[in-house]
């Protein structure tokens, strides 16, 4: 730490931080233009000037100047302010006076600072700049002729967001913010670079004219879309969503967004929304009452329980509603219909950390100080962009070693270290391969793993098997590159490993988890900041959809099931029997209702027909239902075979809560009516009860924590009195204990067996890998028309080579066929796909990339062929 004194105030700040750190530190102001914290500093502006006693008065940029001990720092003297003021009148020669039509107009820092200083003349006279404005980019219009040569939307996207989309072209007073010749924009479409830009050069196209910056409310929530949990604002003016803002204090997103939590709200106000119940009448589903839908709803589950039991009735839930709302949704299966019959996610995408995993998350924040990452089966760019950002920080600001395994050659491979392109499929023999050379050659925390970790000579054991060339034979990565991808990870003293989970990973989440745990614990990484394995869920609320108990074998807590204890203590607070028996998990449900055990299947949320692998299938099972009732935003497929449907709200039409990837809980507000006759999942739960002739309670979200929280240990402390916008972080007190603290928590390391993936056909030559793109997650974003003018429809990716020798060139129509079904899509021919694989993202209801898949294959094999006019 050092002393300065700045404005005759004495500052302790670290050593290290510039003059404005060390004054914001101290709660005094210095303004700026081209700062942003997030960003390496660039002293383009000089607004942030000051003087330094021992540079004898010389001005000073503020934020690239270093604190010292003992400097005496002055930042509004009569010499700074006629600086500032002067900055200001040069800023202004070019830029256009067009505040009243300008959509920054009361959030430009210009303008706040032109007013501040009172620059209400200009001695400095020049032409205006008169450059075209780009009216092409979608989302994001560029008008240059206001730009400032802050240069910060060019940093954010090169330091942060990792896409170099932006550069500086020209010299002098003609350089301007552009892209490579000036083309449209054509990148991520993240408006990170709108964002961060302090006047209007950058602007949001959907909030173009429609709301002043002080005309609109905004209300803090939390995004819909993936398990970041990013904090975000909505702005709302006439009872409509205007745009999307990232929430500063967000502990998870420090107000960063990508294009779904910037520009995917839509779907909120979409008019394809259902807003009333529909009851299916003579075959066809039929606008009805509340009173008619619920009646309808306790009729058909009450005739499939007294004629085939409660094991008959099985429910499935989206990882979409909040905490409160899946406690209810497992509470209405087990206390009043009596089943353990309840998944989410497809039954498979949650392994990882309900069943695999069992070290505590890893902190988002923490992070950016890892000086190791392992990314494997996880395109976190794309699935999790915002931690993605963080992962970039981490390795072009400061300095960390990253190493890549996957099959496509993502993003994040460019600033990789190592790269690994592995076989599909075979991840596990890859970490087995690492965990095998690190402890062969010594390079494992000895120390570590004596104090707190148990089982180290039954995986020795179990790792003999997996030398490099045996590795290299498996995966297809050579041997030398396994080995110094090991001694790398291992030589870190904070090292992540970060994987991804989703409907489109089919595979052993849970094995896939254990052997990352079991890396870790070898090199010491646990139980310390920026040290662990991160599992990524693919949902909002994936994992507090498990943290409630929405999965077949856990009671909310997480608590197992088996425990008598724990059930016990449920039925008590529950005034209801709680069965012992685990219940069937998603594929086991759909095997179930094909096979006819079970007749009765309700929905919440969740829309098997057109995420789940192997759609033919699940179509045919669903059609043997005796009764399918869908609770839903719109009319899916799946809800278009239910009996009733019931419409349900929006994430910003409720309160509640999510808890996200890294174990935070944090607050949803409502910010929106619910749309026509639309009710909160909650509510409708509580009322289906009712139908039934039994009480879950009250659906007050404040109401439902407090009954999570007397019952789930690790939420004991979760109150809607005191969660801020930071939220909640959940922690095992134990598992975060220093290595060797008394009472520290012990690990077990466990072997795992590999399952090869089938190999190759001469009739299915290539490996099909479905997963989510950049745009997109779930199905939900489908229904963003922001979103789907980037990114409307799925493509095949397919490696140039693989295209040579099929004659395919981009655009044209090709036919993907596999042993469940087959579909006609657009080729993309792309450098980052592997060779003997392509891509199709699932999100799209056509293309439907899950025709192709089986829920019983790690792996779906297909041919491809390409389609002329005549086979047309």
């Amino acid at each position: 730490m050092i002393r300065l004194t700045i404005d005759n105030k004495e500052v302790v700040t670290e050593d290290g931080a510039t003059i404005l750190e060390a004054a914001a530190r101290a709660g005094i102001r210095i303004p700026t233009l081209c700062y942003h914290e997030k960003l390496q500093p660039f002293g383009a502006c000089r607004i942030c000037v000051v003087e330094v006693e021992q540079m004898k008065g010389r001005l000073t940029p503020s934020c690239s100047t270093p604190a010292t001990e003992g400097m005496v720092v002055r930042t509004s003297s009569e010499q700074i302010i006629k600086a500032r003021k002067t900055v200001l009148e040069l800023l202004l020669i070019q830029h256009p006076l067009d505040c009243p039509w300008c959509d920054k107009g009361g959030e430009c820092q210009l303008q706040n600072l032109t007013y501040e200083y009172g620059v209400s003349r200009n001695r400095f006279k020049d032409k205006k700049s008169d450059h075209p404005v780009d009216y092409l980019s979608p989302l994001v219009e560029r008008n240059t002729n206001r730009c400032v040569l802050c240069g910060m939307c060019v940093r954010v996207c090169d330091e942060v967001v990792g896409a170099s989309e932006w550069s500086m072209v020209n010299r002098g007073i003609s350089t301007k913010i552009a892209t490579d010749f000036d083309r449209p924009l054509n990148c991520e479409f993240c408006g990170e670079c709108e964002n961060i830009c302090p006047v209007g050069a950058l602007t949001n196209r959907m909030f173009k004219f429609k709301a002043r910056a002080w005309e609109v409310e905004n209300v803090s929530t939390v995004c819909s879309f993936c398990s970041t949990g990013c904090a975000i604002k909505l702005s709302l003016k006439d009872g409509r969503i205007v745009r999307a803002l990232g929430e500063e204090e967000g502990a998870a997103n420090q107000g960063s967004l990508c294009i779904k939590g910037r520009f995917g709200y839509e779907y909120v106000m979409s008019g394809e929304r259902i807003s009333r119940p529909l009851v299916r009448k003579n075959g066809t589903l039929t606008p009805a009452t509340w009173e008619e839908a619920l009646q309808a709803v306790a009729e058909g589950l009450k005739a499939v329980k007294e004629q085939a039991g409660p094991g008959a009735v099985a429910g499935l839930c989206s990882a979409r509603l909040t905490n409160e709302e899946a406690y209810l949704f497992q509470k209405l299966l087990r206390a009043v219909i009596g089943t353990n019959n309840v998944d989410n996610s497809g039954g498979y995408a949650h392994r990882g950390y309900s069943s695999g995993l069992s070290l505590p998350p890893l902190e988002f924040k923490d992070l950016q100080s890892c000086d190791r990452f392992l990314v494997i089966r996880s395109n976190v760019s794309e699935t999790h962009p915002v931690v993605g950002y963080r992962v970039n920080v981490a390795v072009k600001q400061k300095g960390a070693q990253l190493i890549v395994a996957d099959p496509r050659r993502i993003k994040l491979a460019r600033f990789a270290q190592t790269y690994l392109a592995h076989k599909p499929g075979t991840e596990i023999a890859l970490l087995n391969g690492l965990a095998h050379t690190i402890l062969t050659e010594g390079l494992e925390n000895r120390e570590f793993v004596a104090a707190r970790t148990e089982g180290i000579e039954e995986l020795k054991k179990s790792l003999v098997q997996f030398t490099p060339s045996f590795v290299e034979q498996a995966t297809g990565i050579a041997g030398k590159d396994l080995v110094e991808a090991a001694r790398r990870f291992a030589s870190g003293t904070r090292a992540a490993i970060i994987i991804s989970a989703g409907m489109g990973f089919p595979g052993d989440d849970a094995a896939l988890a254990r052997c990352a745990a079991n890396l870790a614990l070898i090199t010491g990484n646990a139980g310390k900041p920026g040290a662990g394995v991160l599992f990524l869920g693919e949902k909002s609320n994936s994992h507090g959809s498990v943290d409630m108990g929405a999965v077949p074998d856990l009671l909310p807590g997480p608590q197992e099931l088996a425990k008598d204890p724990v059930r016990q203590a449920f039925a008590k607070a529950w005034g209801a029997a709680i069965a012992a028996e685990p219940g069937l998990t998603c594929e086991q449900i759909i095997a179930g209702a094909e096979q006819g055990s079970i007749k009765a299947l309700y929905c919440a949320g969740e829309n098997p027909l057109q995420a789940y692998p192997d759609t033919k299938k699940t179509k045919t099972a669903f059609g043997k239902l005796q009764f399918l009732v869908v609770q839903e935003l719109f009319l899916t497929p799946t809800a278009q075979m239910a009996h009733v449907v019931l419409p349900a709200a929006s994430f910003a039409e409720k309160d509640g809560t999510y808890t996200n990837a890294e174990g935070r809980v944090q607050r949803l507000h409502q910010a929106l009516p619910p749309c026509g006759e639309t009710k909160t999942d909650a509510e409708i739960f509580c009322r289906v009860a009712k139908a039934l002739g039994k009480d879950l309670g009250s659906w007050n979200p404040a109401a439902v924590m407090a009954e999570i929280a007397s019952l789930a240990p690790r939420y004991h402390a979760v109150s809607y009195a005191t969660l801020t916008v930071k939220g909640h972080l959940l922690s095992d007190a134990a598992d975060r204990e220093a290595p060797g603290a008394e009472g520290a928590a012990r690990f077990s390391l466990l072997p795992v067996d590999v399952i090869a993936p089938e190999a190759p056909s001469a009739e299915f030559p290539f490996t099909l890998l479905i997963g989510s793109t950049l745009f997109h997650c779930g199905t939900l974003s489908t229904r963003s028309s922001a979103i789907c003018s980037v990114y409307p429809q799925a493509r095949l990716e397919i490696n140039p080579g693989d295209a040579r020798a099929l004659d395919i060139r981009d655009n044209d129509t090709v036919q993907v066929s596999s042993a469940t079904g087959a579909l006609t899509i657009t080729a993309k021919i792309i450098a980052r796909q592997s060779p003997g694989a392509v891509f199709i993202p699932y999100h799209f209801l056509s293309p439907a990339a899950q025709e192709l898949a089986s829920a019983a294959q790690l792996q779906t094999r297909v041919k491809i062929e390409k389609r002329t006019e005549t086979s047309l």
